[in-house]
């Protein structure tokens, strides 16, 4: 019975410890979550004639958590701007799209893709192709699948906390027994 007592005694070492490696993955994975969480913007047009298109677009930050109102505009037109992205020994060049000279996404350094889509848009202003155009642009740090190395970590923090725990637990009742 003193063995058995003995090993339930440890039972609360070997939980905090478990909790312990939670709370370190929490405090590791929480400031990086703001790199890992996706911008969004879904921007839908309709061409009444040519050069007189409505547009209204939505932005979705965090992947949903915080959202800005929906905007109208009337597409007059559609800049592409240049700048510099500075890294730790070198720069390198940044795009932003504007629509009517108001900033409204950034590409990072994506040439291609923001040519393209400025592209797209202006031939949607100048009447060719349908009369509708729905655009959606996302990003994060990761892409899409943004969260899925930081639930890895937390499935990998279980299952290496519950076999550091069972391993030794099993050592334990081992030694008492």
């Amino acid at each position: 019975m003193r063995k058995l007592t003995n090993l339930l005694g440890l039972i609360p070492f070997w939980l905090v410890a478990f909790i312990s490696l939670w709370i370190f993955m929490f405090i590791v994975s929480i400031p990086a979550l703001p790199f890992l969480l996706g911008k969004a913007v879904d921007l839908t047009c309709n061409r009444l004639e040519i050069n007189y298109v409505n547009c209204q677009y939505h932005r979705v930050n965090f992947y949903g958590l915080w959202t800005e109102p929906t905007m109208k505009i009337r597409l007059k037109n559609v800049v592409v701007k240049k700048y510099e992205i500075q890294h730790e020994d070198s720069t390198s060049t940044g795009y932003k799209l504007y629509l009517n000279n108001e900033d409204f996404y950034d590409y990072g350094s994506d040439a291609y893709r923001v040519h393209n889509d400025k592209q797209h848009l202006e031939n949607f202003r100048l009447g060719t192709g349908n009369s509708y155009l729905n655009l959606k642009l996302s990003k994060g740090t990761w892409g899409e699948i943004a969260l899925i190395p930081v639930g890895f970590m937390y499935v990998m923090a279980t299952v290496f906390g519950i076999g550091f725990i069972g391993i030794n637990l099993k050592r334990l009742a081992n030694k008492i027994f």
